[in-house]
């Protein structure tokens, strides 16, 4: 009966360590799943904003090119003088800004101009007119499309503008860029990522056997239609095994804001089960040696027992002549004790006295700040709101850029100076909190306000900051200024201009009217002279090719137009500054 009771309880014991091991395993792979969602998420919103920006960046490059004199009288008076303007135009523009290629077709879809004219490539005289690209932007709309170079193989992001003279469309602007950047930027993860267009083939993939595969079946419409595009191989479109291969992945995907297009990881499912298994492993380890412990603990609990109970007996013995010593030892520690206690309640109370009575005062001014409404409330009250008020302005902040770089409308609104500079210092805060404890604010007017477009005011505010911090950012002492000046007249302020600023640019200037100057001031390595004359200009800039596209000084340039007042250059000793002037609707 023993026997067939100790076999029952073995496998009990055995069926309830397995429960324990599979139930371990469980809460192991949840939490890593739980694990890597959080992380993949984090990282699609992350490189998914690397990649918008990217694009947003690049819209304004054909939009600019569009309207150059030289590309338009290339398809609206053709000759070979006007043709070779054109092809160097293209090609500085491909220079300054970073892409593979620029090029202009006429409604034929003829590339007459391109950026590699003189290249044995060339795209002179290749006919596009089959790329959606072209018929999109024929329809006098942006298009732009991702594809496969047809003359040079090389896959890429094509964008095209249209150049339209008196409400026509006459020509098409075309550019190209690979994109390559954050797929670099990939090659470092450990799990697999890709970009899918709107028919979800992969189109970028840190995993070059990934490339053109299909995440889900094509009707023979579409890979019809790709075909005809030339968009990329179709080899792969319809092939089962190639969709098969995304079944290996647990995909973590979100859409892209600029394009039809979807972000997405892939992480191999057996790589759950590895790092379940490994953390079920070492909660397993860490258990058994808990266990292991808790038996040497059980041990060492009899043995002490045993000692125990042995010197008892000689405790017992010495116990009655050591007992007088012990009550006039304990009477020492207690008198020892309560004098100890004393110098500490002393000492506390000499420590926390102070502070509990500036707390109490505090309390009791923020009760009446509470009871009666003050600057000071209402600076709190601005404080707490902060983060939530730069979400709502980023978001603005693009929103107003897009329609701006559409169409030019400006919501217009009076606008406190002072409150203009709170705004950009804390977006400078945020978002370039090491380098903002650098930049010093100054304002000499106390009251001024002026009419305008407040996010884009302070979208150029802020294009001079962060030109202003980038130059000093290697500086072992840097040193950014935010300055206000005393508004003054139009007169004035031209008599201050240095005599390299020609007339076109002070001719919005009223020499009756007041203006305030908003100046950024740094100490960096300033502004080379050869740059000076075309410092406003498209793709004008010092930095590398990570640093920008010149358009920021640009677009700023543009702002203070569209508000009747212009951007002025003027270097200093130690540096660059830059002055803002906007004409004044009140001051004081």
């Amino acid at each position: 009966m023993n026997a067939m009771n100790a076999k029952v309880f073995n496998r009990k014991l055995v069926l309830g360590i397995l429960a324990v091991v599979m139930a371990i395993y469980a809460i192991a792979y949840l939490f890593e799943h739980n694990r890597v969602s959080v992380n993949q998420s984090r990282s699609i919103e992350a490189q998914k904003q690397v990649l918008d920006r990217q694009i947003e960046r690049l819209s304004f490059i054909p939009k600019l090119l569009s309207a150059d004199t030289e590309i338009v009288s290339a398809v609206t008076t053709p000759g070979t003088s006007h043709v070779q303007a054109a092809n160097l135009r293209l090609a500085q523009a491909q220079k300054d800004s970073g892409l593979d290629f620029a090029f202009l077709m006429d409604t034929n879809g003829i590339t007459v101009a391109s950026s590699n004219w003189n290249n044995e490539l060339s795209f002179v005289g290749k006919d596009y007119s089959f790329r959606p690209y072209f018929k999109g932007a024929l329809l006098a709309q942006t298009s732009t499309y991702f594809a496969v170079g047809a003359t040079t193989g090389e896959p890429g992001y094509f964008i095209a503008e249209p150049v339209i003279v008196a409400a026509k469309v006459v020509g098409v602007v075309v550019v190209k860029m690979a994109l390559a950047a954050p797929v670099e930027t990939w090659e470092g993860l450990n799990f697999e990522t890709a970009i899918t267009d709107e028919h979800g083939v992969v189109i970028l993939t840190s995993n070059e056997q990934l490339l053109y595969k299909p995440t889900h079946s094509l009707s023979a419409d579409e890979i019809t239609a790709i075909q005809k595009e030339r968009r990329y191989p179709v080899t792969s479109l319809g092939n089962k095994n190639a969709i098969d291969q995304f079944s290996h992945y647990r995909k973590y995907a979100s859409n892209l804001r600029t394009e039809p297009w979807q972000y997405m990881t892939l992480v191999p499912r057996k790589s759950y089960h590895f790092m379940a298994l490994y953390f079920s492993a070492i909660i397993i380890a860490f258990v058994c040696i808990g266990l292991l412990l808790f038996r040497i603990y059980r041990q060492q609990k009899h043995l002490v027992a045993v000692e125990q109970a042995h010197s008892r007996e000689l405790e017992k013995q010495v116990q009655d002549r050591t007992e007088e010593l012990k009550r006039a030892q304990h009477a020492l520690i207690a008198e020892s004790n309560y004098a100890i206690l004393g110098r500490m309640s002393a000492a506390i109370n000499h420590e926390i006295n102070q502070p509990l009575a500036s707390l109490r005062l505090n309390l009791a001014s923020l009760r009446k700040l509470i009871e009666k409404p003050s600057e000071n409330v209402k600076e709190i009250e601005t404080t707490v709101i902060d983060s939530d008020r730069t979400t709502k302005r980023i978001g603005l902040v693009i929103a107003t850029l897009r329609n701006y770089s559409r169409n030019n409308r400006l919501r217009m609104d009076k606008i406190n100076i002072a409150v203009l500079l709170d705004d950009v210092i804390s977006a400078i805060r945020i978002e370039r909190p090491k380098m903002s404890k650098h930049v010093v604010v100054t304002n000499d007017a106390s009251s001024v306000f002026v009419n305008g477009d407040k996010i884009l005011l302070q979208q150029a505010l802020l294009n001079l900051l962060y030109n202003a911090i980038d130059s000093v950012i290697q500086s072992t002492n840097p040193d950014v200024r935010l300055n206000v000046g005393r508004p003054a007249t139009g007169a004035d302020i031209i008599s201050q201009f240095n005599s390299e600023y020609a007339s076109d640019r002070t001719s919005v200037i009223d020499d009756t009217q007041y203006y305030v100057s908003i100046s950024v001031s740094d100490n960096g390595a300033g502004v080379p002279t050869h740059m000076i004359p075309k410092l406003f200009e498209p793709f004008t800039t010092n930095k590398d090719s990570e640093g920008g596209l010149g358009l920021g000084l640009t677009i700023a340039n543009q702002i203070a137009e569209s508000h009747r007042g212009i951007l002025h250059y003027s270097g200093t000793n130690d540096g660059s500054m830059f002055s803002l002037l906007l004409p004044v609707i009140t001051k004081h």
